[in-house]
């Protein structure tokens, strides 16, 4: 019986492969565990690559170059706090709030893409400094 093998691919590239070598077949369970286990694997490279680039931006000195406004609404997003409650918080409106958002992510390099979140990616890289 010649192992059974799924790919692991991180942005369509392959990184490795999970394989399973047995003397019998795998039940339809084991194969569905088996493609689980691939799903999860790929998804914390994902994860760890994220981290990776959060790191370089962070050594490259991208939050030094943040204004103490974005500081504050940064670290006030490192508590988990939404733009509303960071308008109370600062006694600011929404109107302020949001554009400082976007100015972090900006100086962060953190574009918005389908498979991430600047917000809980830029609070990665307060929480690292």
């Amino acid at each position: 019986m010649p192992p059974v093998s799924r790919r692991l691919d991180l942005d369509e590239h392959r990184v490795g492969a999970l394989t399973v070598d047995r003397t019998i077949a795998l039940s339809a369970a084991e194969v569905r565990l088996l493609d689980d286990l691939a799903a999860q694997a790929a998804l914390v490279l994902q994860h760890l690559t994220l981290g990776d680039i959060v790191e370089r931006e962070r050594r490259a000195g991208h939050l030094d170059g943040l204004s103490p406004r974005e500081r504050d609404v940064l670290e006030l997003m490192a508590e988990g706090l939404s733009n509303a409650a960071i308008c109370e918080r600062l006694h600011l409106s929404v109107k302020t709030v949001e554009p400082v958002v976007g100015s972090v992510f900006a100086k962060l390099r953190l574009h918005q893409q389908p498979d991430t979140n600047r917000r809980v990616l830029a609070v990665l890289a307060y929480l690292r400094t």
